[in-house]
């Protein structure tokens, strides 16, 4: 079995147990004894890897989510991205060597001024990994896991020479992890995260929920399915698209907050 099918086995399995450990619920009864829901079929590569399609015109944006609409917790003042969270992260992309480190004479990204301001950014993907930075045992042995959802950005501006999707792209890392334990000695400075398995099993029954309401139909009235090989997601597409990216936009706001993303980036 070739090293991607190994770990692509492994997040299946990890993705099952979640899931299915997730379903499980408390029933109130005289004996106080607990019962299990049927367990969710297992999730697809595209419940966990959401592309959006590329826009072609201004019209297409309203069914991508934009990253200056995010809102952060419910009740909270701030944005889940800020403008000061995007001068760190452009601030990072122009100048990415550290203070007090020689130069490298690496290539330095140019970012044009028309991607500078957080209107330009959409989120282009969306990925749920249960198991970063790997699940092989001796990875987890040395550095723990850490689920996280990450969200790809990409700017799109609309000018002169009309709508523009820039070859450029961003990950935002939200990580779902207790206190971490001591780094193994050889590893510092890197932690052993420990994951906090029972936020993410919320966001695997929220996902599963989605998928199990295409499949039904409950957005835009067609039933979808979206089994088969990653592609561009089926819900985004067609009279379920904006129906679906609003749904997509309440499960990250439910679940995101601008602590789980330190430094903002």
């Amino acid at each position: 079995m070739a090293k991607g099918e190994i770990r692509r086995s492994k997040l299946g399995r990890l993705f099952t147990s979640l899931s299915v450990a997730g379903l499980i619920v408390a029933a109130a009864s005289g004996a106080r004894t607990a019962r299990a829901e049927t367990p969710s079929k297992p999730l697809s590569a595209n419940d966990v890897s959401i592309l959006f399609p590329p826009p072609k015109a201004p019209a297409d944006l309203v069914n991508l989510i934009a990253v200056s609409d995010l809102a952060g917790p419910s009740g909270a003042p701030q944005r889940l991205f800020s403008d000061q969270d995007l001068a760190r992260f452009i601030a990072n992309a122009e100048n990415p060597e550290r203070d007090g480190v020689p130069d490298s004479g690496a290539r330095r990204i140019q970012l044009p001024d028309a991607v500078k301001k957080i209107d330009a950014w959409f989120v282009s993907g969306i990925r749920i990994d249960p198991g970063a930075p790997g699940l092989s045992a001796d990875v987890i042995a040395q550095f723990g896991r850490q689920p996280q959802i990450r969200l790809i950005i990409q700017p799109v501006t609309n000018g002169p020479e009309g709508l523009k999707v820039h070859d450029t792209a961003g990950h935002l890392i939200f990580s779902f992890t207790l206190e971490s334990d001591p780094p193994l000695d050889g590893c510092a400075p890197f932690p052993r995260f420990k994951p906090d398995d029972l936020a993410f099993k919320a966001i695997i029954r929220d996902v599963a929920s989605l998928r199990d309401q295409l499949a039904a139909g409950k957005f835009g009235n067609v039933k979808v399915s979206i089994a088969g090989d990653m592609n561009v997601h089926p819900g985004l597409v067609g009279a379920s698209a904006k129906p679906f990216r609003d749904a997509l936009k309440a499960l990250l706001e439910k679940h995101l907050s601008p602590s789980r993303c330190p430094g903002g980036v």
